[in-house]
């Protein structure tokens, strides 16, 4: 049996209230896995990189998704894993829209007052790609800050910093250029930067 077989089957059990047997359940461990390992692949770059976290992320993802085994029209048991995922991810980008708003002043004028004319989808769009578009350090950085609410000292660690100044400097270099990135995405879709009354140099 192939993997979307194995799931269905075992789908059917769930379904009946009947145990596993012992040859579905190793068959069942097995597509898990694999599917596991593509999803992580694909995650890790949502993350910037950061393999323990997309590994983590995914991990809480299949269990949601063998709660709701069920349920789910298979086979589309890998594309509710990502989809369980990409939440999360976007979640996430909404944490650190949420806290550089009420950290940062300098910054959320950026985020509120340009963004305030999106609607909601937008705004998570717009920050998506903002962020998207930094460099990996500084994505990963912000990620480790706002979303995971490290201190500046843990992120230094996390990233592997020696210099004098550790991961202070990368955030510093991110806020601003996230809020240029900002700037541009809105610009993109037609926003002019006058919406903004702060301006960051």
């Amino acid at each position: 049996m192939n993997d979307d077989e194995v799931l269905m089957l075992a789908q059917t059990r769930m379904v009946a209230a009947e145990p596993l047997e012992r040859d579905l359940a190793v068959a069942v461990d097995a597509a898990v896995e694999r599917i596991r390992v593509k999803v992580v692949k694909l995650c890790t770059g949502w993350f910037s990189g950061d393999r323990p976290h997309a590994e983590d992320v995914v991990q809480e993802s299949l269990a949601i998704a063998w709660q709701r085994l069920p349920e789910i029209r298979l086979p589309s048991f890998q594309a509710f894993v990502i989809g369980v995922a990409r939440n999360r991810q976007r979640s996430g980008y909404r944490k650190i829209s949420e806290r550089l708003q009420a950290d940062f002043p300098e910054v959320a004028g950026e985020l509120h007052d340009g963004l305030a004319v999106l609607r909601n989808e937008e705004q998570e769009e717009v920050l998506l790609d903002a962020m998207a578009d930094l460099p990996q350090d500084e994505q990963i950085a912000l990620y480790l800050q706002y979303v995971d609410g490290l201190s500046v000292d843990a992120i230094t660690r996390q990233l592997g910093l020696h210099n004098r100044s550790g991961a202070r400097s990368v955030l510093v270099r991110a806020r601003r250029h996230l809020s240029q990135r900002l700037r541009d995405a809105l610009a993109y879709r037609g926003h002019s930067s006058s919406f903004f009354r702060t301006s960051i140099g």
